[in-house]
């Protein structure tokens, strides 16, 4: 089957199955139904489309929020920062889509586990570095 035809048959479902992940009640199928889901989404994007491509912007910050609602703040900034990546690397650091996950990522629960985990964090963006 030829490349076109194979993404237009996969396409649908990885709306399908990030549609699903995203409305599902995290804190009734913790660890469930939705974390699978959500890994089902995450390999056929990063499979299909590769690292860098929007729809895993939104999936990391879903990604982390899930981990983040169950407890789990060490998973929870994993996806995070690799939220942050994506976003860096698509639209650049001073990009509006960039500054969420910098937001993010300098929380305090979050600064912690950075400094547990001897990882770099983004800056703070100001008006002077923005």
């Amino acid at each position: 089957m030829p490349f076109a035809a194979t993404v237009g048959k996969i396409q649908p479902t990885i709306v399908r199955l990030c549609h699903e992940a995203q409305f599902e009640d995290t804190e009734m199928l913790l660890y469930g139904d939705v974390m699978q889901t959500y890994a089902e989404a995450e390999e056929i994007l990063l499979r299909v489309n590769g690292f860098l491509h929007p729809s895993l912007d939104r999936l990391y910050l879903n990604l982390g929020i899930a981990h983040e609602e169950s407890g789990d703040y060490c998973k929870a900034f994993h996806y995070f920062q690799r939220w942050f990546e994506n976003c860096r690397e698509l639209y650049g650091l001073e990009h509006n889509k960039t500054r969420r996950p910098i937001s993010t990522l300098n929380e305090p629960m979050y600064k912690r586990i950075a400094a547990e985990l001897s990882v770099d964090i983004p800056a703070p963006l100001t008006t002077d570095n923005a």
